[in-house]
């Protein structure tokens, strides 16, 4: 009997990390770019990638942010879809860091404005979609990661809409028990029919609001499906006052907390495989984090 003790000790021992130190978390940072999506994540084993890359205007605040945190070669740089707020700086990104893996949606680029130029298209496309390593993800598609899983959920086929922000990509992000719903700009449109085909699985823990709280998008019905405990909106400034009253109420009457980076700047997560999260470095007050308005 003690020969049998002693060997369940030694097995526990060895189970245990290096010191006996509990396990490392995944972090999900919610960079402050103003209006745009920036998402770091960094694995337990100490790797990063990045969903997302901000507007060229927050060029500067997004490689500093990166560098200030000794990130290196990136695994996974990933565009959920070719708007300039998303896109804005994955060449910039890609020059200073590299990554071993470029995914996007594969949406053609045809369409131009003051904000989306030619010019910025063509850096793109030579320098991201022109890497060996770029490829495209479609839903059914899983990328597993140090230990993470990333599942494609959205989009099917970009042909059934012309609309960019329903081909945004969706990604249910993975660690053990947690999960956080990852939309880039998905709208209701998407959110439809996921809902009505029972497309997948949207219950998580997290959820990162689509298209900056905008009215077209985190549908009542869709934010009951996820039933998240807490909720990001990544906005800044912008000329259509995102993110919409009827959003904010809406998460205020299914309970769920709401951290917005205009108001809190940077949101960084600390999440474990257990299925637990917390803001790191600790949960702001309830005036910055607890306040929808």
């Amino acid at each position: 009997m003690k020969n049998l003790f002693l060997a369940a000790v030694i097995l526990f021992t060895l189970s245990l990390p290096a010191g006996g130190e509990e396990a490392a978390p995944l972090e999900i940072h919610f960079i402050d770019v103003g209006y745009g999506d920036a998402i770091l994540l960094k694995s337990p084993e100490g790797g990063y990638s990045l969903i997302d890359t901000g507007p060229p205007r927050a060029r500067g605040k997004l490689l500093d942010y990166l560098r200030e945190r000794g990130v290196g070669r990136l695994e996974y740089l990933i565009v959920t879809h070719p708007h300039p707020d998303h896109l804005g700086n994955a060449a910039a990104v890609l020059r200073e860091f590299g990554a071993a893996n470029l995914r996007d949606n594969g949406e053609e680029i045809d369409r131009f404005d003051e904000y989306l130029t030619p010019e910025m298209v063509e850096e793109y496309e030579r320098e991201f979609r022109g890497d060996a390593d770029y490829s495209l993800l479609r839903a059914g598609e899983n990328i597993e990661w140090s230990g993470l899983s990333l599942e494609v959920l959205w989009p099917r086929d970009l042909a059934a809409s012309e609309d960019w922000n329903t081909n945004s990509l969706v990604l249910m992000l993975r660690h053990g028990e947690f999960r956080a719903l990852l939309t880039g700009d998905f709208n209701t449109a998407g959110e439809k029919i996921i809902l009505e085909k029972k497309a997948a699985d949207l219950r998580a823990n997290l959820l990162k609001v689509g298209h900056h709280g905008a009215g077209d998008a985190a549908g009542d019905d869709f934010l009951r499906a996820v039933s998240p405990e807490a909720a990001v909106v990544s906005v800044g400034e912008n000329p259509w006052g995102y993110p919409v009253e009827a959003r904010l109420e809406s998460l205020e009457k299914l309970g769920i907390r709401l951290y917005r980076t205009d108001r809190v700047g940077t949101v960084v997560f600390r999440c474990r495989a257990e299925g637990t999260f917390a803001r790191y470095p600790g949960e702001a007050p309830p005036s910055e984090s607890g306040s929808l308005r």
